[in-house]
């Protein structure tokens, strides 16, 4: 699948980022404090309302209604922001100008390519072996600028890849998630070969003991989310 680009859809980078960030502002206007202000505005005005003019005498519970009813304002308001939304740039703003019915598809383009790019990434890592999994990360961090030397195989003391000359990495194409002992083994072949850092590096994840040991420990724990994220940085550049 090729990946999109604002150029296929009549339009620039600039002009998506233009629209986008206004998208962006309805929903991130939820998040400021001046909607919440608002929103406990109107519940201040409608319990005085409701009150009949005995806000002042009823201070106390007045106020704690008026807390109460603000978080069910902000729930309506919220709602009412998001259809705004949706009728803005689904109905009025493809009227106003195609460029916004455009970058709708662009965007819904690109998150089936990013789909469908995580997936097969995803199936690669997976499908290597031992080997070939110690080579493809090392030729991955080398086109990130980092100075490796793949040392694994008969021999290697528990260190595959030496990464930029000071951080011993080991590599597990396991098939189920890494446990504690390999952190454990990484670890002692660091204290041998005097490595102050650490990466231990796996295909499908770690198990929640990994993440307890660590703790204690200044190993960097790498998955298949961080490769489909460095690949993924390669192919944006």
């Amino acid at each position: 699948m090729k990946k999109p680009t604002p150029e296929d859809y009549n339009l620039t980078s600039s002009r998506v980022d233009q629209i986008s960030k206004i998208k962006h502002s309805f929903t991130e206007f939820m998040n400021e404090k001046k909607f919440w202000l608002l929103c406990f505005t109107i519940s201040i005005v409608g319990v005085f309302i409701y009150s009949e003019g005995e806000f002042l005498s009823k201070l106390i519970p007045s106020i704690g209604l008026s807390i109460f009813m603000t978080l069910w304002v902000a729930i309506g308001m919220g709602f009412l922001i998001l259809i705004l939304e949706y009728l803005f740039f689904n109905i009025i703003g493809p009227i106003i100008n195609s460029d916004y019915s455009n970058v709708l598809k662009y965007q819904k383009k690109l998150t089936e390519f990013e789909s469908w790019f995580a997936k097969t990434q995803l199936d690669f890592w997976r499908s290597l072996s031992g080997r070939q999994f110690e080579i493809e990360l090392a030729s991955l961090l080398k086109k990130h600028g980092h100075t490796v030397k793949v040392v694994g195989g008969a021999g290697d003391k528990g260190i595959d890849i030496i990464l930029d000359n000071n951080t011993a990495v080991q590599c597990k194409a396991y098939k189920s998630k890494v446990g504690p002992a390999a952190i454990r083994d990484l670890i002692g072949s660091m204290q041998n070969a005097n490595y102050e850092q650490g990466i231990l590096a796996s295909v499908n994840g770690f198990s929640k003991g990994v993440y307890e040991y660590n703790k204690k420990n200044n190993i960097e724990l790498l998955d298949s989310s961080h490769y489909i994220q460095m690949q993924k940085e390669l192919s944006d550049g």
